[in-house]
């Protein structure tokens, strides 16, 4: 009835209160501004994140171009290479990021255990050499564990 007398956004917060995502997802893509399926798009996804559905939610923060929210929630979720590597591609690619630098160093850092528990110690230690001061803790941690 809404959508009927041009209330689009209405009726998609409308459906989005009920939890009908799939609704709500197929009214933002036909009828809503841009503008105004990115909020639903981001209201969704935090509701996939709180349903312990990371990836899902990732990939909706990542199709609206919300870059930093979907590293945070690959971060949460110990999806630990696929935070690094979205990361990773993000600085090379200019991206602006607002994560702070103890959270980028965090992610880095967590990266190089997940590849030292991979098996590939060597590797992991030359990537925190990479780090410089900011991985020499982990590295000395890894070089004992390695040994």
């Amino acid at each position: 009835m809404l959508c009927l007398l041009q209330k689009h956004n209405e009726a998609c917060k409308y459906v989005e209160s009920t939890n009908e995502w799939n609704k709500a997802i197929l009214l933002c893509k036909t009828a809503l501004s841009e503008k105004n399926a990115e909020e639903s798009f981001c209201k969704y996804a935090q509701f996939m994140n709180s349903r312990k559905c990371s990836f899902k939610a990732a990939s909706v923060y990542a199709f609206v171009g919300n870059f930093d929210r979907t590293i945070e929630v690959l971060f949460g979720a110990r999806l630990r290479h696929l935070s690094y590597m979205l990361l990773h591609f993000c600085q090379r690619q200019d991206v602006q990021l607002t994560i702070s630098d103890h959270i980028k160093l965090a992610i880095k850092l967590d990266f190089a255990r997940f590849i030292f528990e991979c098996g590939l110690q060597k590797e992991a230690i030359k990537f925190c050499e990479t780090l410089g001061e900011q991985g020499s803790d982990l590295k000395q941690e890894l070089e004992i564990l390695s040994s």
